[in-house]
C-alpha cells in the first residue's frame, strides 16, 4: 500500500509545483495527509535532482536494518537475514529486491518472525529457486512453532534445511 501511495505522491509532485514545494518543505505533513505512515522515529528527507546533481538512494546494506512497517523489520549481517514481526505482502514488496540479489549460501533467522503470509512463502520459494540455480543453499534457523507449522502445511518445509 505504501508503495502505491508513494507513486501517487511522486506523480503529483512532478505536475503540481505548489504540492512539490509543500512536499519539500513539510514532507512528514504531506506524507501523512496522503495516508503514508512514517514511524515517528524516522527522519524524512526530500531531495531534488538537478541538471548537475543526481541523488541515488540505496537500500540498507549488510549489517544494516530497516523497519518496513509497524509490524515488520529486517536486518542483514553478512549472509544472515534476520526477519522480525509479520512477513506479509507489504513487507515482501519492500524487501524483495534487497534479498533476492544476495549471493552465496544464505541463512534466514526466523527467531522473531511471528507470522508469514502466502506472499512471504512465495518470497521463500524465490530465494530457494535462485539459490538452487546458483548452486547455493538457503537454511532456515530458529523457527517459532507457528511459522514452522505454516511452512510444513504449505508444503515447502522440506525444501529448506530447517
Amino acid at each position: 500500500m505504501n508503495k502505491e501511495i508513494l507513486t501517487g505522491i511522486m506523480s503529483k509532485a512532478v505536475t503540481d509545483l505548489e504540492y512539490r514545494r509543500r512536499l519539500v518543505h513539510s514532507p512528514r505533513q504531506v506524507l501523512m495527509q496522503e495516508g503514508f505512515q512514517v514511524p515517528v522515529d524516522k527522519k524524512v528527507v526530500i531531495l531534488e535532482n538537478t541538471d548537475d546533481l543526481l541523488y541515488i538512494v540505496l537500500p540498507p546494506g549488510p549489517g544494516k536494518s530497516s523497519t518496513v512497517s509497524d509490524t515488520f523489520s529486517w536486518m542483514i549481517e553478512e549472509n544472515v537475514i534476520h526477519l522480525v514481526g509479520r512477513l506479509d505482502a507489504q513487507a515482501v514488496d519492500q524487501i524483495r529486491d534487497s534479498i533476492l540479489h544476495m549471493e552465496g549460501d544464505l541463512v534466514l533467522n526466523l527467531e522473531r518472525l511471528e507470522y508469514i503470509s502466502s506472499a512471504g512463502i512465495g518470497l521463500l520459494l524465490l530465494l530457494f529457486k535462485n539459490a538452487q540455480a546458483a548452486g547455493s543453499s538457503v537454511n532456515i534457523i530458529h523457527l517459532q512453532d507457528r511459522v514452522r507449522n505454516i511452512l510444513i502445511m504449505s508444503g515447502i518445509g522440506d525444501l529448506f534445511q530447517i
